[in-house]
């Protein structure tokens, strides 16, 4: 999987971008608030449809425009395909091959992105954090879990809006229940299965990054844990009928689950240090690379967002050299010494950022 070329116009501080890519190494580099993360944000926001900085998307458009596009040219599962994207106050269009497409689960997933940032970490601090990378991660492998995922947050909307009225129809509610019931039941499996095959790489990578001989893994925890069947999952939303009554909001569900990341038994964020959970963050996003490519028969495109500073020389050349000399691979930073040492033997082009313009480029 590649990005050939990419078309930006009024997306953050980038009012016309037309860039050609090269399909190894893009390193994007600046002074710092030049524009540079704006630059892979956009070609992640093509990959899930929002940004890996967890803005809203009215922040993405520049503030002098009413809309924004992005528009790039992929190679992938043995084809070329011109993804699209325009955003307004009022409505998001996507666009595969010049033709919009209605549902989000069409489009994500086309091209697939795996972003590390200095901010990964975070997860293990925010369940909302580590819910959106479960969640996210998933929907790009596997349209049928975004579907449903679309599908239950729309009904679980419309459950909490009913659950307001001041008279409930409670026939009504239990074919709300049921639906979204169904749809649990999915997300339930899809996101047990998908943690499973994280761990089948999990604690071999950590050790891989630090030598250390941890048992890293990713324990998955639901409001539904002994449940074998959709009449499960409802009659357990059944019996908190009353409460969901009485606090006009539903209390139980998927919406709710947890994933926490766990050191020798232990939960990372309390017993980890904060090295180990920043090799840990980076294990997690490596395992990802290798279940992406077995579930989809294709490698990811890999971001790395200002985020070598982090990492001491040993540390960085051990996580470039994890990867695929055949993954196109996308660096941002401010100081090109971070990386340089460890990528002038491969195919690269340089990329300098002034003030949302690409001022200079140099292939090596």
């Amino acid at each position: 999987m590649k990005i050939n070329s990419l078309r930006l116009t009024n997306y953050r501080n980038y009012l016309n971008l037309d860039l050609d890519l090269n399909e190894k190494i893009n390193v994007i580099y600046g002074n710092n608030g030049q524009g540079k993360t704006n630059l892979v944000e956009a070609i992640a926001y093509l990959s899930t449809l929002k940004s890996f900085r967890m803005h809203k998307d009215s922040v993405l458009i520049n503030k002098n425009a009413l809309f924004f596009e992005i528009e790039a040219n992929i190679e992938a599962f043995g084809r070329k395909t011109l993804l699209g994207c325009r955003l307004t106050s009022k409505e998001k269009n996507k666009f595969i091959n010049g033709n919009e497409v209605e549902r989000n689960s069409d489009f994500i997933g086309i091209l697939n992105t795996i972003c590390f940032t200095s901010n990964d970490v975070w997860m293990f601090k925010d369940i909302s954090q580590r819910r959106y990378f479960i969640d996210s991660e998933l929907s790009k492998i596997s349209p049928s879990y975004c579907y449903s995922l679309n599908k239950y947050q729309k009904l679980l909307k419309e459950r909490n809006e009913f659950l307001k009225q001041k008279k409930i129809d409670e026939l009504y509610l239990k074919v709300l229940t049921k639906a979204i019931a169904e749809e649990s039941f999915l997300i339930i499996n899809k996101r047990k299965e998908f943690i499973s095959k994280l761990n089948e790489e999990l604690s071999k990578t950590f050790k891989q990054l630090s030598d250390d001989n941890f048992k890293l893994d990713v324990n998955y925890q639901t409001s539904f844990s002994n449940v074998n069947s959709v009449k499960d999952i409802y009659e357990k939303y059944e019996k908190n009928f009353e409460k969901d009554i009485l606090k006009q909001v539903t209390q139980i569900g998927v919406h709710l689950d947890d994933v926490q990341v766990k050191i020798n038994g232990e939960d990372i964020q309390v017993f980890g240090s904060q090295g180990q959970q920043r090799l840990a963050a980076i294990a997690l996003k490596l395992s990802l690379v290798k279940v992406v490519e077995r579930r989809s028969g294709e490698k990811p495109i890999i971001i790395f967002d200002d985020m070598m500073s982090d990492l001491d020389e040993n540390k960085r050349k051990r996580l470039l050299s994890s990867l695929s000399q055949d993954m196109q691979v996308f660096i941002t930073t401010a100081n090109v010494t971070d990386i340089e040492g460890f990528i002038n033997i491969l195919d690269a082009t340089y990329y300098l950022i002034e003030q949302g313009s690409v001022v200079d480029i140099e292939r090596k």
